[in-house]
């Protein structure tokens, strides 16, 4: 089980309380807000996650991030939006969900 408190996300192995005492992933974009759900793709064994940088006008810059479940590496970041300083209302996206198939 993956949860996030702030920029952190911590794995909960099952029966292990210690597992909880320290983050297993801490995401390096300052400020992030992890918007959505962290969602797992069993078929990789990858966590995915949507986030967005900033908060009010300047949350334009939004990210997607996968890590490896296992390791917790860094798989991918994919920056998408504006630039995060012009604020353009119509480049602001909020994908809430992601879907695996």
């Amino acid at each position: 089980m993956f949860y996030h408190s702030g920029a952190n996300i911590y794995k909960y192995v099952d029966g292990n309380t210690f597992s909880l005492s320290k983050p297993f992933i801490s995401i390096d974009v300052n400020p992030f807000m992890v918007y959505g759900a962290i969602r797992y793709d069993r078929n990789k064994d990858y966590i995915v996650l949507n986030g967005i940088a900033g908060y009010g006008a300047v949350s334009g810059v939004n990210y997607l991030l996968i890590y490896n479940a296992t390791s917790g590496a860094l798989v991918k970041k994919i920056q998408y939006g504006n630039d995060g300083t012009t604020v353009d209302f119509n480049h602001i996206y909020f994908p809430t969900l992601s879907v695996f198939h």
